[in-house]
């Protein structure tokens, strides 16, 4: 009786067992074709506050979006719209977070899903107590990020909507290379970054020729155009990733005990992978607790020259992140063109031809952005398939056939 109850007890096991194996199959399976099906558009109003949010322009919006065939909106979410206190107490601004709910939820109601990117910080969107130059390296301000994070999430798969997709990501967390000599909290960690990867000095100054000793040595300070500066613009990227990946990857792996499978979180990155600039580091943590990866990819003339050029790079980064992590969803979740430094018909054929790179090579797409805007900077306020009367660019309608 004893050894029937032992191989009851061991079948149920192998039973379980087979049965969470399927299930997590099951799950990576449903993720993959999510992110790979993205179809999304960032509605970015300017200059506005998640306190100001106004439903019922957004409901509109969506409905036009989805006539594009769009499945998804990219919202921007400033940190300090929703605590403009983060240190020394977090002080929460409830009525954004009862925005950012609604329009979860309105998207939700529409059938789309929402992209939900949690790092915006910097001049203007940062809460008092966190200084966007070191707030990754300082410990308090990113405890403080973390609580803000746990919560907001917190809140928002509480709504019951299960339509949602969180980013973390390297744009402006990365320290900021043209203050990091200012701070005694930057220094110390490039310093210790320096002697984990090679406890002699006379590596580094022959590496960077420099004459440090481990006193006084101080990190790349940048803006400079001598090639010996080369090597340590280099390390600043490697340091920054090891930075980016203990950070984020810690609360990556808190975030998916909050949302329990109920919705999604990724890394997007902006240059540490897609632009090599750290020779082959890398922001992901070996454990990679993220389920899909993005990346960021923008034309300007200046930086590519011809469109045919932007278009092999941009199939040269797909292939490296598919060789790199063959199992993870990829999607290209910020491109586009600004009319500013181009002109309409270019940024319609960028935009035609990133979704038929995406089409052609299985990766989800965000075009940035909905509509032109009346604030920020004159490219920023011209990445629009709208002009911001609401006349359609040629962008839309390229971008109209290529989804249907």
């Amino acid at each position: 009786m004893r050894n029937f109850l032992k191989l009851f007890v061991l079948a149920a096991l192998c039973c379980s067992s087979v049965l969470q194996a399927a299930g997590s199959l099951q799950r990576g399976t449903e993720i993959r074709r999510r992110i790979e099906s993205v179809k999304s558009i960032t509605y970015y109003k300017g200059e506005w506050s998640w306190a100001d949010f106004d439903l019922a322009d957004f409901k509109d919006t969506l409905a036009q979006m989805r006539q594009t065939g769009a499945n998804t909106v990219w919202l921007v979410l400033p940190w300090i719209d929703f605590q403009p206190q983060a240190l020394p107490e977090p002080l929460w601004n409830e009525e954004a977070v009862k925005n950012l709910t609604a329009a979860v939820t309105a998207a939700d109601d529409c059938g789309m899903d929402v992209i939900l990117p949690l790092c915006y910080l910097g001049t203007g969107w940062s809460p008092e107590g966190i200084d966007p130059c070191i707030w990754t390296v300082d410990a308090s301000m990113y405890g403080a990020f973390k609580s803000y994070s746990r919560e907001l999430v917190g809140k928002l798969i509480r709504s019951g909507n299960d339509n949602m997709i969180f980013l973390l990501y390297g744009e402006g967390c990365y320290p900021y290379i043209s203050s990091l000599r200012d701070y005694d909290v930057t220094v110390e960690s490039f310093k210790a970054w320096c002697r984990k990867n090679n406890s002699s000095i006379d590596y580094w100054n022959k590496r960077w020729g420099t004459e440090y000793s481990w006193d006084n040595l101080l990190p790349f300070k940048g803006g400079t155009s001598d090639p010996r500066d080369a090597n340590a613009w280099t390390d600043y990227w490697r340091w920054s990733s090891d930075v980016v990946r203990a950070a984020h990857g810690g609360l990556a792996r808190e975030l998916r005990g909050v949302i329990k499978g109920k919705a999604i979180i990724g890394y997007h990155d902006d240059a540490i992978i897609s632009k090599d600039w750290g020779l082959g580091a890398t922001p992901i943590p070996e454990d990679n607790p993220y389920q899909f990866l993005s990346f960021a990819h923008y034309y300007t003339e200046q930086e590519f020259g011809s469109l045919d050029k932007f278009i092999s790079e941009t199939n040269t980064i797909i292939s490296t992140f598919r060789q790199a992590y063959p199992q993870m969803p990829l999607g290209i979740f910020e491109t586009g063109l600004c009319v500013h430094q181009s002109d309409i018909d270019s940024q319609a054929k960028v935009v035609e031809e990133m979704a038929g790179i995406a089409n052609k090579k299985n990766v989800g797409i965000n075009i940035w952005m909905w509509q032109d805007h009346e604030t920020g900077d004159d490219c920023q306020r011209t990445f629009g398939l709208l002009y911001p009367d609401g006349r359609e660019k040629p962008a839309y309608t390229v971008l109209k056939k290529a989804w249907k």
